[in-house]
């Protein structure tokens, strides 16, 4: 009896497994580069360029809507609880200490890097006042940066 029980076992662990995604979200993330950076507190106010990303998730199926940010716009992060700083292509990652998000953002402005964020408890505004289509990150918590630093 007990080796049919370990042969069906042993043989189920041959069979491919197909995972499937479960479930309904929101992600947002931004990919491009910084200037003008201050810091007040925890909050840190930068010029974002590049292209800000909210993403669905339904079951399945998910749909991209990607916002071009290319003339540059105004944006105010916090470094989340906890943060990541990632590697570059994205394989690698350390939990990093309170400060560290102001940091890398330094060393991306000094050496004219993209970086790469992750966020989440997202604030924006879009199409304020006369300026419709404008775009505005009010506040977001960084949870995964790329720093290229990373060692």
């Amino acid at each position: 009896m007990r080796a049919p029980v370990k042969f069906a076992i042993a043989f189920s662990l041959l069979l491919p497994v197909v995972a499937l995604a479960k479930g309904d979200g929101v992600g947002f993330s931004m990919e491009g580069t910084v200037t003008n950076i201050s810091a007040s507190g925890e909050s840190i106010r930068f010029t974002f360029t590049g292209t800000f990303r909210i993403s669905q998730f339904h079951g399945l199926q998910n749909s991209v809507v990607a916002i071009d940010c290319k003339r540059g716009v105004s944006a105010t992060a916090s470094q989340g609880d906890p943060f990541f700083a990632m590697s570059s292509d994205g394989r690698a990652g350390a939990l990093r200490p309170a400060g560290e998000l102001l940091k890398i953002l330094k060393a991306a402005v000094e050496h004219n890097r993209v970086v790469k964020f992750e966020l989440y408890d997202v604030k924006m505004a879009v199409g304020n006042g006369k300026n419709h289509g404008d775009f505005r990150l009010l506040d977001a918590a960084v949870v995964r940066a790329t720093d290229a630093d990373l060692r």
